[in-house]
């Protein structure tokens, strides 16, 4: 069971460089996906659309890790995504954080969970 009882307890609880990264991926997944609802899903923050989980995010030690990957990327995003995959994931550095890839990758998770196409 989580000790966390929401996202922004989950945020509050890293040391300030760390919150600043989760806002900033927070608002770039919102960039994206406009209609992204949050909640905690087995103690990390989940991204949903229409109650459907779609994105998961942690953190590791001087890092970010997204999960799942996208099902049916195209080989554009494919290609970005390369330098950062690590098993069923995305491990994106704490500093130089690539937060458009995030908000791509976001938009293609939403759209495969069942959200009309955002673009």
């Amino acid at each position: 069971m989580s000790p966390y009882t929401s996202v922004d307890e989950y945020v509050a609880s890293f040391p300030t460089h760390v919150q600043i990264e989760l806002q900033e991926l927070r608002r770039a997944v919102r960039a994206a996906v406009p209609i992204a609802g949050e909640r905690l899903r087995r103690g990390l923050p989940t991204f949903t659309t229409d109650g459907t989980d779609f994105l998961s995010v942690g953190v590791g030690e001087g890092h970010l890790r997204l999960e799942p990957l996208p099902r049916r990327a195209d080989a554009e995003l494919t290609d970005a995504m390369a330098d950062f995959v690590e098993d069923d994931g995305l491990q994106l550095p704490l500093k130089k954080t690539p937060y458009a890839l995030v908000g791509r990758v976001a938009a293609r998770l939403a759209t495969e969970a069942g959200a009309a196409p955002l673009h």
